[in-house]
C-alpha cells in the first residue's frame, strides 16, 4: 500500500473529511487530495505530524525507507542543479568581464597617441583614410631670449596634410599656416593630431 492509499484509509477509519484533516494539518484540501492521489507527497515534517495524529509510525505510514530515500535523492538532485547553475553563472560573469576588459584595452590602444611632443611629421589613420602631416618652411631659426622661444627669420611655418585612402598614392594635399615661431608651428601640428585621435584615429 502506497502513502496515498494509507493516508486515505487512516482518514476514513478515523471518520475525518478531507477538509477537516487538511485544517488539522494546516494545509489546503487540494494539497491533501494531491497527497492521497499520490500526485505529490508531504515533506518529513508533515509526514511526522500525520503519524502523530493517527498514532502510527513513519515506517507504517510511508514505508519509511522508500519515502526517505526519495526525499534525500530529490534534495541531492536539487543541490547539484543549484551548484551547476552557480558555476555556469560565475563562468558567464567571468567571461563577460574578460571580454569587457579586452574590448576596453583594444579601444584604448586604438586611441593611443604614439607621437612625440616635438615630432615634426607623422602618419595618422582613421578608418580606411591615411593622413600624412608635416611641417614646412620657417626659414632659419634663432632663439629669442625675451620670448623664450625659437623664432623663424624666413617665411611663415606651414602644416602640409596629404589625405588618401587605402593603397591610393594620389592623395589630396592641403596647406595651412602654422605661425611664425617654431613653438606655434608645433602647437598647430599637435592640435591637428589631437583632433584626429579624439575622433578615434591613431597617429605615429
Amino acid at each position: 500500500m502506497n502513502l496515498g492509499e494509507k493516508l486515505t484509509k487512516l482518514r476514513k477509519e478515523n471518520k475525518l473529511s478531507q477538509e477537516k484533516l487538511a485544517d488539522i494539518l494546516g494545509v489546503t484540501r487540494q494539497t491533501l487530495s494531491n497527497w492521497e492521489s499520490d500526485i505529490t507527497s508531504p515533506d518529513l515534517k508533515q509526514a511526522k505530524k500525520i503519524s502523530e495524529i493517527f498514532e502510527v509510525s513513519l515506517d507504517e505510514l510511508t514505508g519509511c525507507q522508500n519515502f526517505l530515500e526519495k526525499k534525500i535523492l530529490n534534495t541531492e538532485k536539487l543541490a547539484k542543479k543549484q551548484v551547476k547553475f552557480t558555476k555556469v553563472l560565475l563562468l558567464t560573469i567571468y567571461i563577460l568581464v574578460l571580454i569587457g576588459l579586452l574590448s576596453l584595452g583594444i579601444y584604448c590602444f586604438t586611441l593611443r597617441d604614439f607621437t612625440k611632443p616635438y615630432q615634426e611629421n607623422f602618419l595618422c589613420e582613421h578608418g580606411d583614410e591615411k593622413i600624412s602631416i608635416s611641417l614646412s618652411g620657417g626659414g632659419n631659426l634663432y632663439y629669442d631670449e625675451e620670448k623664450h622661444e625659437e623664432i623663424s627669420t624666413g617665411d611663415i611655418w606651414k602644416v602640409i596634410a596629404i589625405s588618401y585612402e587605402g593603397d591610393d598614392k594620389d592623395g589630396i594635399k592641403t596647406e595651412m599656416s602654422a605661425g611664425y615661431s617654431y613653438k606655434d608651428a608645433i602647437e598647430s601640428l599637435n592640435y591637428i593630431k589631437k583632433a584626429i585621435v579624439s575622433l578615434g584615429g591613431t597617429c605615429r
